[in-house]
């Protein structure tokens, strides 16, 4: 079990049981280890633990506990590598009203895994920053806005807004994923990694790393965003030429433009 490993290394914290009645959300069930401090870095010679055996996901991780934000390691492998868990979330009340979390906290926190690295926390960091900044709200007003002005008989529903919001968030995260991930491949010959069948830190060439989480992470948007937001541009350009430009306008605004993620690429004829 993980927790009994962390116990063995030089990191503090509490182990958090959590199992809901079933008629709450029991989508975070489970037992977890909450962080709260991080000893000065030396590499872990178990290698367990991404965190404690690369500097960069250990600053990464430091960085957060410095700031307040609560850290959670999860017994298994969900999320894989790391995920954010909303503000009003019901483990994040259950924290609060256990006393493992002050009730003043109204922010996401952080929940990871043993094989959370730099890049896939700097994903989550981009939705965290997205969600305390206001850009979500904005977000979600800008696109409510537009979608008043289709006609009652329109062909643009609900889904078709969705679409665009999930991709821009996504997109936005994504892009700066594999922004910071070339930026260390270029002045790094190796990234860490856990090797999935020892369960142990290990070393790979950046550069085939990168390859991989580009591969990867484009694949995931076509698979699971692009296709529902060209479907809605299509049928908007239908509707309004009008709204089609301001649509665009909105995404262009909205993204973080990069070689692997960029409007032209992800979305072909719209953006070329």
């Amino acid at each position: 079990m993980i927790f009994k490993k962390l116990f063995l290394t030089r990191v503090r914290g509490k182990v958090v049981s959590y199992f809901p009645d079933r008629k709450k959300d029991v989508s975070y069930h489970g037992f977890y280890f909450l962080l709260e401090e991080l000893s000065p870095f030396e590499s872990d010679s178990d290698g367990s633990f991404l965190f404690l055996h690369d500097g960069k996901t250990y600053i990464k991780i430091k960085d957060l506990l410095d700031r307040g934000i609560p850290v959670l390691i999860s017994h298994d492998n969900r999320p894989m590598g790391a995920a954010l868990v909303p503000r009003g979330n019901s483990l994040m009340l259950y924290l609060k009203n256990r006393g493992f979390v002050a009730k003043s906290y109204d922010r996401p926190f952080f929940m990871i895994t043993p094989e959370a690295n730099f890049d896939t926390l700097i994903h989550e960091k981009v939705h965290f920053d997205d969600e305390i900044n206001g850009f979500v709200e904005g977000l979600k007003k800008k696109l409510k806005s537009l979608g008043k002005k289709f006609k009652p008989d329109s062909s643009i529903n609900e889904s078709d807004l969705i679409s665009i919001y999930f991709f821009l968030l996504e997109q936005r995260a994504y892009s700066r994923q594999l922004h910071e991930c070339k930026r260390v491949s270029e002045s790094s010959g190796v990234i860490f990694v856990i090797d999935i069948l020892t369960d142990k830190v290990v070393t790979k060439p950046s550069k085939e790393y990168l390859n991989d989480l580009i591969e990867h992470e484009v694949g995931f948007m076509n698979k699971l965003y692009v296709h529902g937001v060209i479907e809605a541009l299509n049928k908007i350009k239908a509707e309004s030429r009008i709204l089609y430009f301001e649509f665009k306008k909105l995404i262009e605004q909205s993204v973080f433009e990069s070689e692997e993620m960029s409007l032209a690429k992800l979305l072909g004829e719209h953006f070329e």
